[in-house]
């Protein structure tokens, strides 16, 4: 009996070893593709963006090269097909385009948005980036659809580096890339830039529990927080880290050992602290600014992140738009004369903390008043979000199909929105 118990005691302690070594080695959260170069050479293995972007649920920022909806409006009639009040009799016109009118007139007398807006994209959602030029790439997307993007950020022009499965790691200059594409990530990579950084970050307006990115660059375990002490400047790995609170005109860092130290003097560690950055599951991505930071403790990631594979081909949005003199209208919606697919993100602050979220994270948005908006996550919770164009009065309006091919869509300016709901 004895015998039994001891072996079945050895067999449980390597099941479950093999099962905690196993959790720990689940590295597919990480980007991962192949980089060509230009004379076709190729790169292949863990990606990382300059110093920042380096996990599936990162985002790529850009600028769209155009309206890929201002077709789709030329045929757009107003909600309730009259105009409104300050308009005229012999200025009077039914169509969407007349709201356009103090931005952009054609030669057909029509008025277009001119307005290019901001392309932001979580990295799980592209299928590869192919550069037209120095400053513009097209995107390809899952489901082979494309858009041309240009400049608008620093994701465009970054040095991309490799962890190459035979070379290791291999810094490549945007001007030596063709194209980059992205594929499913191993579960256990023999080369990458460290581990997640995983905790909670306490601020003035609650607490946030995810994945975490200091100064908007530091999210392994081997990347380092600089600063000085009183007795000199000091670089510590992240992953050394237990806490960092905020402390006078500086920090208070404690070490995993229960060490303290002291730091400021560089903008890791001050009020030119660019933000910190949190991402889960529930909301997407927030931006703490530094005014609001109050701490941040690690923990043990549970995960490396969502895998290449839990990001699905790009879905239209659809739903339903309620207006304040009791009209519905269902179909694909175009929100903000701008957003289409599932796979783009929605933008709001609450105060200095700027929300990030996936559209297909959610269940439906409702004005408030000129400058915020209530938004009802999938996950159960909501958001009073504003000041930004999507949740403000700034917002361009949404359109409504029947169907891709409906030529004569409805347009609903923000200002009659009751609320959005999404199927």
């Amino acid at each position: 009996m004895k015998t039994f118990l001891r072996t079945s005691f050895f067999l449980f302690s390597a099941t479950f070893l093999a099962l905690t070594q196993s959790l720990a080695q689940n590295d597919e959260g990480f980007i991962y593709g192949q980089v060509t170069t230009v004379d076709d050479q190729k790169f292949k293995g863990h990606l990382r963006w300059g110093k920042e972007e380096t996990f599936w649920t990162d985002i790529f920022n850009s600028r769209k090269t155009e309206n890929p909806y201002v077709q789709v409006c030329q045929g757009a009639v107003w909600y309730d097909h009259t105009e409104p009040a300050e308009e005229s009799e012999d200025e009077k016109d039914y169509t969407f385009m007349y709201v356009w009118k103090d931005k952009n007139k054609s030669g057909r007398g029509y008025y277009f948005p001119s307005n290019i807006h901001q392309f932001a994209i979580q990295f799980g959602d592209i299928k590869t980036l192919e550069m037209i030029d120095r400053s513009k790439v097209k995107v390809y997307f899952k489901d082979g659809s494309t858009l041309d993007v240009s400049g608008g950020s620093n994701d465009i022009g970054a040095k991309i580096m490799v962890w190459d499965e035979e070379l290791g790691e291999v810094g490549i200059r945007w001007d030596r890339i063709s194209k980059v594409d992205f594929m499913p990530t191993p579960r256990s990579l023999d080369s990458k830039a460290g581990d997640p950084i995983y905790g909670t970050v306490k601020t003035i307006r609650g607490d946030f529990k995810g994945f975490v990115q200091w100064d908007h660059e530091e999210c392994v375990t081997t990347d380092k927080l600089d600063g000085s002490s009183e007795n000199g400047k000091m670089s510590i790995e992240m992953g050394k880290i237990k806490t960092i609170e905020r402390y006078a005109r500086g920090v208070k860092v404690t070490l995993n050992s229960g060490r303290e130290v002291i730091l400021n003097g560089s903008n890791d560690v001050n009020e030119d602290n660019r933000g910190v950055v949190v991402k889960n599951d529930d909301f997407g991505k927030v931006l703490i600014e530094w005014s609001e930071f109050e701490s941040v403790s690690f923990d043990s990631p549970p995960s490396s992140g969502p895998s290449y594979a839990n990001f699905t081909d790009p879905k239209r949005l659809k739903g339903t738009v309620k207006t304040f003199d009791d009209k519905t209208f269902s179909g694909l919606i175009i929100y903000d004369v701008d957003e289409a697919y599932d796979y783009e993100l929605l933008e709001g602050k609450d105060y200095n903390i700027e929300y990030n979220i996936p559209f297909r994270k959610i269940d439906r948005i409702v004005p408030k008043n000129y400058n915020y908006s209530l938004i009802y996550l999938k996950s159960g919770g909501d958001l009073l979000l504003g000041d930004l164009q999507d949740v403000s009065d700034r917002n361009d309006g949404v359109l409504v199909l029947k169907s891709e091919d409906d030529e004569k869509p409805v347009f609903i300016p923000w200002k009659k929105i009751m609320e959005v709901d999404f199927n």
